[in-house]
C-alpha cells in the first residue's frame, strides 16, 4: 500500500511540474495574442468566450490555438535538452 501512496505522490508531482513547464512555455510565446487564446483554452473557456474578449472571430481563435500548440511544442521540446 505505501508503494502505491509513493507512485501516486510521485505522479501528483511529476503532473504539477509539467503544468509550470507547460504555463512557462506559453507565457514564452512572443505573441500575444497566441498566448492569450492558449491560456484562455488552458483556463477551461470556450472559443466564444476567447473570441469576444480578443475580438476575434472564432475561425481567428482555433487558429491562434493551434498556432501557439506548436510553437508550445517546439519550446519544450527545446527545453528538454
Amino acid at each position: 500500500l505505501e508503494a502505491v501512496e509513493q507512485i501516486a505522490d510521485d505522479y501528483d508531482l511529476y503532473n504539477e511540474i509539467s503544468r509550470v513547464e507547460l504555463y512557462k512555455a506559453v507565457e514564452s510565446l512572443p505573441k500575444p495574442r497566441e498566448r492569450m487564446a492558449l491560456l484562455g483554452e488552458l483556463a477551461g473557456k470556450r472559443a466564444e468566450a476567447i473570441a469576444s474578449e480578443l475580438g476575434l472571430t472564432v475561425s481567428a481563435v482555433y487558429k491562434l490555438i493551434k498556432k501557439a500548440k506548436v510553437a508550445v511544442a517546439k519550446i519544450m521540446k527545446g527545453n528538454e535538452q
